[in-house]
């Protein structure tokens, strides 16, 4: 668990450095974002099967309500990320337009 929490704050700094860095255009950005935060939630559900098995028999009904309420609380904190993103990008982009009229 810990690797992986390694490995997520990892792969959101990696998305800071390429967009702080580099003149990515922002859908680039926010698909960067969007498949971390899709491997976070399979990384999730992986870790959450072996725990919930014996308890759901392989009820799928309730294992997809399941899946519905972990993907609806990683909805919030996804779309907070990508709106200050996507804040960034566009003041940065702002900036050295600026810089190049001037």
């Amino acid at each position: 668990m810990i690797s992986f929490i390694f490995m997520f704050s990892a792969f959101l700094l990696i998305i800071a450095l390429v967009g702080k860095l580099t003149n990515r255009p922002v859908r680039t950005m926010q698909l960067l974002l969007f498949m971390t935060f899709l491997l976070f939630f399979f990384f999730i559900i992986v870790l959450l099967e072996p725990i919930t098995d014996p308890y759901l028999l392989e009820d799928h009904g309730i294992v997809f309500i399941l899946f519905a309420i972990i993907a609806g609380l990683l909805h919030f904190p996804y779309h907070w990320l990508e709106a200050l993103l996507r804040k960034q990008i566009l003041k940065d982009e702002k900036r050295k337009e600026k810089e190049n009229r001037l």
